[in-house]
């Protein structure tokens, strides 16, 4: 026989034994990459949620990886290009050239899984009625 009536606010919060508590495992760096490149793999998947990156992201982030590690590969060389004897325009050139396109090829990775700062602010937090100063409205106390 059922219970009758409405169901008391204790029972709809009280968790029963039978729920089961599942554990997320962070994904792990595919084979294919690079020691360099897995290193980038799981700074990003660490710095993240467990289960931000779902297998249908793996493509991404492997090659967010690639990314990121062949602008260092091009910074380096515009370092080694600086410290030469005589600057080769042409060859500057087409690093600078390089390094503006592993750039936005980096921001449009990062924007795609949406792990830029901006995706990740949550526009929608709540301060619970409290008054808080704005940073250049701050009250300057002096010392002394």
């Amino acid at each position: 026989m059922a219970k009758r009536g409405r169901a008391s606010v204790a029972s709809l919060t009280v968790v029963g034994k039978s729920s089961v508590i599942e554990r997320v495992q962070r994904p792990d760096a595919p084979y294919e990459l690079t020691d360099d490149q897995a290193e980038v793999w799981h700074r990003v998947a660490n710095d993240l949620p467990a289960d931000w990156f779902t297998p249908k992201n793996y493509d991404l982030l492997t090659l967010h990886c690639r990314h990121v590690i062949e602008a260092r590969r091009i910074a380096s060389l515009i370092e080694q290009e600086m410290k030469a004897k005589e600057l080769d325009v042409k060859t500057y050139n087409s690093l600078l050239k390089m390094q503006e396109r592993e750039s936005r090829a980096i921001m449009a990775s990062m924007t795609q899984m949406r792990t830029t700062h901006q995706s990740l602010y949550d526009k929608k937090i709540k301060l619970d009625g409290k008054k808080v100063n704005k940073p250049w409205e701050a009250k300057v106390t002096e010392a002394g």
